[in-house]
């Protein structure tokens, strides 16, 4: 789940209501780059999905505007969630990465 609050460009903050998200990926930061990608949701019919501040993208949920392709399963191990896409002025490319254990437990 992105925090809007920390996006900054050239370490000045900005501000924006939603992500037009085109991607969300989890990977594997040890692994080889050309194995690194263990799932990638994209969405279905659209170049973008609207992601809003706050809201999660559940990876066993059956989102029918996002489509999941798992390369491979996850293990108990270090991983790291990106999410990229446009802010809603379309005026900067967005990216949040985190890395975070799996299984995650939330706080």
């Amino acid at each position: 789940m992105p925090i809007f609050s920390s996006a900054t460009v050239m370490d000045n903050p900005i501000n924006f209501n939603y992500i037009k998200m085109e991607e969300l990926v989890i990977l594997d930061p040890n692994a080889e780059v050309s194995s690194h990608v263990k799932i990638q949701i994209k969405p279905v019919n659209k170049d973008y999905f609207s992601l809003k501040n706050g809201q999660k993208v559940c990876l066993n949920s059956d989102n029918i505007n996002l489509k999941q392709t798992i390369y491979s399963k996850l293990d108990k191990q270090l991983l790291v969630v990106s999410i990229g896409g446009l802010d809603d002025k379309e005026e900067h490319f967005i990216s949040f990465q985190r890395k975070f254990d799996y299984p995650y437990t939330p706080e």
